[in-house]
């Protein structure tokens, strides 16, 4: 019995002898060496513990994966099938790392196909679901790099074995989750990728929630001037019957709105209106932002007469009181280091001066000048002008 004892400690030293070799080779990317180590352990009817973990809590598979090198990872998997040894494709190290998660942050979609592949041929189910230390998934990984093929392996996976994927979790300090990286990142094939998932598994996607500067989903769209996401978060926020917070407001005072005529973007402050109409809501258009920006401010800097028509016929309708006073449209030239196709308030077009006073007399619009004000200036000789037409 003690000789058995004796024997089975050499068998274990030399078995954790190799294995130590065995990571150092994995460690180096030495691919012949890897299979060296392997062929000999085979030849020598050496059984090796292909998934005990190092010092740092790595697998030989993670620490193949997090070296990005797929030919040691299919080493790996043909050695732990001819020895009927599943390998733990789930394992964290000692930060929460997983094979999984290596491969979507090294972007390797061959390792990820792998990886998927083994599982399904070892009856292994992915936990998709995982998280690192930092409470990272994979899903999220994949949004916040912008790995749009990687995301829809990923969702293929999940339908293909009737995972049920967590797409809403927030998962950094920053608030962020999946859709929210999709939306900044202004990509339109993952936004959609996310809407189809959800509306196929029947999980109601949060897209009225923000990440930790205030920002949606939506307004992010808007900010990067995306009418195609914005029309796709508006479409399925009406299939699933639940109203956008079009007046949301971030930290730094932006909204939906806002953020439409600061990119002087007509389609989408008609979609906006248009949103706002049919579900009966007051929609924002008078509140400035940080930088004292407000939608009629922004109308006359990018000189687009349609918006600001749009936006006076909203507030008519709705019954809004507009004011436009000379000393907000000094702040928002002025405090905004140049930011701003006006430099000064006598480089405002005629035109909004004519509007503004067709607007002032139908009380539409109220217009408070300052002292020695150029801007009145500006209105009184647009009136000498219709009187000497009259």
């Amino acid at each position: 019995m003690g000789s058995n004892k004796k024997k089975s400690n050499k068998n274990t030293e030399k078995n954790n002898k190799y294995l130590e070799k065995l990571f150092k080779a994995i460690h180096k990317n030495d691919v012949k060496k890897v299979n060296k180590q392997l062929d000999f352990a085979d030849k020598k009817d050496i059984s090796l513990n292909i998934n005990k973990k190092n010092k740092h809590g790595c697998t030989p598979i993670l620490s193949a994966t997090a070296q990005n090198n797929t030919n040691l990872v299919k080493l790996l998997m043909n050695y732990a099938n001819k020895n009927n040894t599943p390998l733990y494709v789930n394992e964290s190290d000692n930060k929460g790392i997983f094979p999984l998660f290596c491969a979507i942050g090294n972007n390797n979609i061959e390792i990820i196909k792998l990886l998927m592949r083994y599982s399904d041929d070892n009856d292994i189910i992915l936990d998709l679901n995982k998280k690192d230390d930092n409470g990272w998934s994979p899903l999220f990984i994949a949004s916040v790099y912008n790995k749009t093929e990687i995301v829809k392996l990923l969702f293929d996976y999940a339908v293909d074995h009737d995972i049920y994927l967590n797409i809403n979790d927030v998962e950094n300090e920053e608030g962020y989750f999946p859709l929210i990286c999709a939306a900044e990142a202004d990509n339109t094939k993952m936004v959609k990728l996310l809407i189809n998932y959800a509306s196929y598994s029947q999980i109601p996607l949060e897209i009225n929630k923000r990440e930790r500067e205030g920002h949606s989903p939506l307004s992010a769209a808007i900010l990067n001037d995306n009418i195609e996401i914005a029309r796709s978060l508006i479409e399925y926020a009406d299939r699933n019957k639940i109203i956008l917070d079009v007046n949301e407001t971030s930290k730094e005072g932006w909204y939906p709105l806002l953020c439409a005529t600061y990119n002087n973007d007509v389609r989408i402050v008609k979609l906006l209106i248009d949103y706002a109409n049919r579900h009966n809501i007051l929609m924002n258009i008078t509140e400035k932002n940080k930088l004292k920006y407000f939608p009629l401010f922004l109308a006359m800097d990018n000189d687009n007469l349609e918006i600001f028509e749009l936006l006076v016929d909203y507030a008519v309708r709705n019954q809004i009181k507009l004011s436009i006073k000379e000393k907000d449209i000094k702040k928002a030239i002025h405090n905004n280091d140049g930011d701003n196709n006006l430099k000064d308030i006598s480089q405002i077009n005629i035109d909004f001066i004519k509007l503004l006073n067709k607007y002032k007399d139908q009380r539409f619009i109220k217009v408070e000048f300052e002292e020695r004000s150029k801007f009145l200036r500006r209105f009184n000789s647009v009136l000498d002008i219709r009187e000497k037409e009259e």
